[in-house]
Formats: structure tokens, sequence, C-alpha cells
């Protein structure tokens, strides 16, 4: 406990030095970044997230996307209120596991999660969190989702180690270059329909939309949480405008989900304009026969 509120009083002077525009200057982030090497945690902490206790990443992004403020919290609520007993859950992208916990402990055991995550860091950490929330009806999958069956490269960061890309980010230091198996979900599912599907695969969701169509076809009534990132659309190959369209053309509706407001708004022109690298948003993707009221 008293590690954690260390923790979160740390993580505030950064959000304060980034409101003021210090913490964005990208000598300044060198220096942060060898400070916590030197100061910081060097195993993963464990942290309470929604009420669940987790080990997450030993890193900057890792910590303070969680211990700060509730993640994503307008996102948390609709997945809570979609997940009921005997659904099937895809998490593609599950990192260290906040939403296939979450998803397991509203399944009440009837029902599955597949929790596919490639980078071996988090697969330790995902393996720890299910066990630590007595999370027995999941099924870890350690492999990327994409258009084809292949092997791919997977890229490490130098500041989040555990953060993994198919394709590079703009003024990030690459540490490692992790090769990993990648499936398509109509391959893995084999005509199984699904009911949710959490995406969050950095820019790579396109190439996962053409490799679950099928499954997609099979699945009137399915909802997905899906992250739309024009940056990393872009490093990806793919204009945003073009990812939602893709969205739209296999019978998606579309919502952006406001987490500051705790509401549903429309897509607008504005979001493919947006020039921050690393701006996102979550977008609810419902097919006709379950588009929330």
């Amino acid at each position: 406990m008293r590690n954690e509120v260390l923790l979160k009083l740390v993580f505030r002077l950064n959000v304060l030095l980034n409101t003021v525009g210090i913490g964005r200057v990208q000598a300044f982030r060198h220096l942060k970044h060898i400070f916590w090497n030197l100061l910081g945690p060097k195993d993963p902490p464990l942290i309470t997230i929604h009420g669940c206790k987790m080990y997450v990443p030993a890193n900057v992004p890792g910590i303070s996307h969680y211990i700060l403020a509730p993640y994503e919290p307008h996102t948390t609520e609709l997945f809570e209120r979609f997940v009921t007993p005997g659904v099937t859950v895809l998490d593609l992208g599950a990192q260290f596991g906040y939403f296939s916990v979450i998803a397991a402990r509203k399944l009440k055991g009837q029902g599955r999660v597949y929790a596919f995550e490639p980078i071996p860091a988090n697969v330790g950490l995902l393996e720890k969190n299910l066990a630590l929330n007595g999370c027995t009806n999941v099924t870890i999958v350690p492999k990327a989702v994409g258009n084809s069956p292949s092997v791919v490269t997977m890229k490490a960061y130098e500041a989040s180690t555990s953060h993994g890309t198919l394709h590079p980010l703009p003024g990030m230091r690459v540490k490692d270059s992790i090769p990993v198996e990648c499936v398509t979900i109509d391959g893995f599912l084999q005509g199984q329909p699904v009911d949710i599907i959490k995406m969050d695969i950095e820019g790579n969701e396109p190439y996962a939309l053409e490799g679950m169509r099928e499954t997609v076809r099979r699945s009137p009534a399915l909802i997905m949480f899906a992250e739309f990132s024009p940056g990393y659309l872009r490093q990806a190959g793919v204009k945003p405008r073009d990812y939602v369209r893709q969205l739209e053309s296999m019978g998606f509706d579309l919502q952006v989900i406001d987490e500051e407001r705790r509401c549903l708004c429309p897509v607008t022109g504005a979001m493919f304009e947006q020039n921050d690298p690393f701006w996102k948003v979550n977008l609810l993707c419902a097919r006709a026969a379950a588009a929330p009221e």
C-alpha cells in the first residue's frame, strides 16, 4: 500500500509537468526514462485496478495509465454492461489482462474469454493476474492477429518493453524485435461466432478485421470495442477514414466513447485530421442486432 501511494505521488508530478509542457520535451522524456531505470521498481508492482489486484509492467506508461485514475472508465463501464454469463469474448491485445480479468469475473464461470497477447513479458503477467483473480475460464493465445497466418516481428520499445507494435512508432526507440506467430481470427475460431471483441493492437486493427470477416458475418449481434488512433493507423499504412469505412462496410454502427463526458458521440471529420501521433479514442462498434439504445 505504501509503495502504491508513493507511485501515485510520482505520477501526479509527472502529469503536472506534462500539463505545463515540460514533460513533453524530448530531452526531459529521456531524463525521466533514466531516472525511472535508476529508482523505479525493477519487478512488476502489484496494484489495485478496478477492484482487482493486478501485476502491471514496471515502466512509466504501464503504471501511470492505471494507478492515477480509473482506466478508460466509460469503456470499462460499457464493456461490463455487455459481458454477461454465457457469452464468448475475444481480448485482442490483452497485455497484462485488464479486460480479460473483468470479462472473466462478469461471466461467472459461464462462457469463455480468449486472450490474444504476443509479447512474452505480457503473457507472464497475464498468467499471474488470471491466477491471482481466480479466472479459470480464460484461454491465453500467445499470438498476434492479422490478415494471414505468418511469422511477424513485434517491436518492443525502450520506454515500455511491454508495449509492442508491428509497425514502428515515431519518436520511440526500439529496444528489441521479437518474432511471433500471427493468426487470423477466422482461422482460429473455425466458424465459431463470438459476442464481444475488445481490439487494441496499435494500428494493426484494419488487418485483423480482414482476417475476421467470416467470424463477423456469423456473429449478427457482435459488439466490438476498437481503438482508433490516426497516428498508429498511418504508421501501419492505413488512412484513418478508410479504417472507419472498413468497419461500416462490415455492418457496424460506430460511436465514439467519450471518456471525459462519459457518453457516446458520433464520429466526426476532425478525428481524421488529428496530428498528435499518440492521440486515440475507443469506438463502440455494434452490429444492427446489438446496437445499444
